[in-house]
């Protein structure tokens, strides 16, 4: 049996490895950082980057594997129009991340197409297979029609190809949220000082995660115990709190390390703390607090927001410190807060009250 490798039509962050079963072929994969067996599968998958894969031909080099789908996709992806759509989206003044997150929408669509023409029905049908097969929100879907738009209006200079094309109505969730007792769980898991200090900060500072990684020495304010958050999402400056507790615990964390540029470095010199990394973080804090919830390391921002409201505080404010736009954005936090919900009498307590 061959082996085979393969880049999934969505998730291009992991290449999937179909790998028949031998004690030489485990052994040699188990030396591969950051691989995983994906037991409904039966397969494995390792990270899709160069590295990784060069150490895997290194590994494999007398086997005969099938390279064609990882080819392919690295050939899209170093494709001249690729290049020429990141300069134009700089060029617009979009953030890296939503550069990256462009690219790589229109990337899936060129390996999805496998070389066919770009047409009205290709589009709408990866619309559907977005929609029908991978079940993907209808902000992701929205985000890959934005990014369709730019690479047929700029690159292609065919806009007739999506006159017609029209973005998914938005999907009304509410977020989910922690209670103030499952935060104080959850936070006390963490002996880490380092993954103690970003979590108290996204907590008590109502900090996206792209933030937290990105702060800097100089953007802390310890005199009016501020933090000062720079071109965030819409490139926006703002201000945000600053508790007691998490800025002692920042003290004591800059006490026992040494930092340079970035609040939390990374492993690499020059390079700040990666989002995965936080988001790891709080998945074993989570595991730990015995949490069943469906919640991510975003919630502890929801739960920020939430709480104010609670507390009493002004939405207009909270809308500031969360750095909206747009105070409809805000006022999702009146559909999950006990500000109002929990002075509401039920009727059936009010039922057995009367006896």
């Amino acid at each position: 049996m061959q082996i085979i490798l393969k880049i999934s039509n969505i998730n291009h962050k992991r290449i999937i490895v179909y790998l028949p079963y031998s004690e030489s072929n485990i052994n040699k994969i188990k030396r591969i950082s950051g691989r995983k067996w994906h037991t409904e599968r039966k397969c494995w998958s390792i990270p899709n980057n160069p590295e990784t894969i060069l150490f895997f031909r290194q590994l494999f080099a007398d086997e005969k594997i099938d390279y064609s789908s990882v080819d392919f996709y690295y050939r899209i992806r170093n494709e001249p129009s690729i290049r020429k759509l990141s300069n134009i989206l700089k060029l617009k003044g979009y953030s890296e991340r939503t550069r990256r997150s462009y690219l790589y929408q229109i990337i899936r669509f060129l390996v999805f197409l496998k070389n066919k023409k770009i047409t009205q029905e290709n589009i709408k049908n990866y619309i559907l297979f977005l929609i029908d097969k991978k079940s993907l929100s209808h902000a992701y879907i929205n985000q890959f029609i934005c990014a369709i738009k730019y690479y047929c209006n700029f690159i292609l200079h065919e806009k007739d190809l999506i006159d017609t094309l029209e973005q998914l109505k938005k999907q009304k969730k509410l977020p989910i949220v922690l209670s103030k007792n499952e935060v104080r769980v959850l936070l006390n898991t963490i002996t880490n000082l380092k993954q103690k200090t970003i979590l108290n900060l996204l907590y008590s500072s109502g900090l996206r995660v792209s933030e937290v990684v990105q702060l800097k020495i100089g953007d802390i304010d310890k005199n009016r115990k501020l933090i000062h958050i720079r071109q965030a999402k819409g490139r926006k400056d703002r201000y945000t709190l600053l508790s007691k507790t998490a800025f002692d615990c920042l003290i004591n964390y800059l006490k026992r390390n040494r930092t340079n540029e970035w609040l939390f470095p990374g492993q690499k010199p020059d390079t700040h703390y990666s989002i995965r990394s936080v988001e790891k973080i709080f998945e074993n804090a989570k595991k730990k607090a015995g949490i069943i919830k469906d919640v991510s390391v975003h919630s502890l921002r929801h739960s920020f927001a939430t709480h104010l409201l609670e507390a009493g505080v002004d939405i207009r404010y909270i809308q500031e410190l969360l750095g909206h736009k747009s105070s409809k954005t805000t006022e999702i936090y009146t559909h999950v807060s006990l500000f109002k919900m929990g002075n509401i009498k039920n009727p059936l307590d009010s039922l057995y009250a009367q006896e």
